[in-house]
């Protein structure tokens, strides 16, 4: 009887195998379109670059598109057209611009594209007034271990709504050293990760969402919801031997904190970019759909105004 039943269970799995048909699921593709990318303030021409979307499965580099008919149009008005600046040396991107006009803090600035095969895509946003500043930025004290920290206070606008990125730039030296010769070779100022130490009052990064941290050494975001009704001064604590220690072969000498007032288009592109970061490096979270501003396109198209302080040197 044993046998028999076996036999049975075997020939049925056979059937079962021999009737499997490979799943191929189809996913629909959209037509492709045009992703523009621009983040622009006063006093510098408006830089652009433009590429095609391109099928979710892909893996081919996205393409720049180089025969595009780019216009600007200030407060409405036709203001003026881009031209096409190839791939160059020391360039990450080959890029759009028209050198010798800069836009100007409070007005709205509109990107027209046609290319050939595309919709016409339209993104707008409007650069922010200069209406914050840099209370003050210094040195603070040490622990009681050495590590130095420094205090970084901004004074808001309470009555508008306004989104910060606070970026910081490092001056360094960099230096070879040669059994106990040391050499100095040249000076450079760039980007730098950092450390959140503590924000005052009570308010931690993971806590709260108005702080967003951004990758690649980007700095970081703030809205001024995090700031109280009668309350127009942000305090932030970073912990500077982090900040200015940590690569090789390099003395730091100074630092400069740029605040950035960013629109809120700039505010919600980076935020979601840096969630979506975020949850590819854990996949069971939702996924996230990064904000786009562009009409019959994707990307980004906006604006910041900012201020530097001077350099606090060590």
């Amino acid at each position: 009887m044993n046998r028999w039943f076996f036999l049975l269970l075997a020939c049925l799995t056979l059937f079962l195998w021999s009737c499997e048909k490979p799943f191929d699921p189809q996913i629909a593709e959209e037509p492709a379109q045009l992703v523009i990318n621009s983040q622009f303030s006063p006093n510098l021409p408006i830089l652009v670059t433009l590429t095609h979307s391109r099928p979710i499965l892909s893996n081919e580099p996205f393409e720049t598109i180089s025969d595009a008919n780019i216009e600007i149009f200030e407060d409405g008005q036709p203001w003026t057209t881009l031209d096409f600046f190839p791939l160059a040396e020391n360039q990450l991107s080959s890029y759009y611009t028209n050198l010798n006009k800069e836009p100007v803090e409070g007005r709205r600035y509109e990107i027209r594209v046609q290319a050939d095969g595309y919709p016409l895509a339209i993104a707008s946003d409007e650069i922010p007034l200069m209406n914050y500043s840099i209370q003050s930025f210094n040195f603070s004290h040490k622990n009681a271990v050495g590590d130095e920290f420094f205090d970084l206070e901004i004074n808001d606008q309470v009555s508008d709504d306004n989104f910060y990125h606070v970026v910081f730039n490092i001056l360094t030296y960099e230096y070879l050293a040669i059994n106990t010769d040391t050499m100095f070779t040249f000076l450079s100022q760039k980007r730098t990760a950092f450390a959140l130490n503590d924000f005052q009052p009570g308010i931690s990064v993971e806590e709260d969402s108005y702080v967003v941290p951004l990758s690649h050494k980007e700095g970081f975001l703030i809205s001024d919801n995090l700031f109280s009704q009668n309350q127009n001064t942000f305090r932030l604590q970073v912990n500077a031997e982090e900040l200015l220690n940590n690569e090789p072969n390099k003395i730091a000498l100074a630092v400069v904190v740029e605040l950035r007032s960013v629109s809120e288009s700039y505010y919600e592109y980076f935020r979601s970019v840096a969630a979506q970061s975020y949850v590819q490096e854990n996949p069971l979270l939702n996924p996230i759909e990064v904000y786009n501003n562009v009409e019959n396109g994707y990307g980004n198209f906006s604006s910041y105004n900012s201020v530097s302080s001077p350099k606090i040197w060590r």
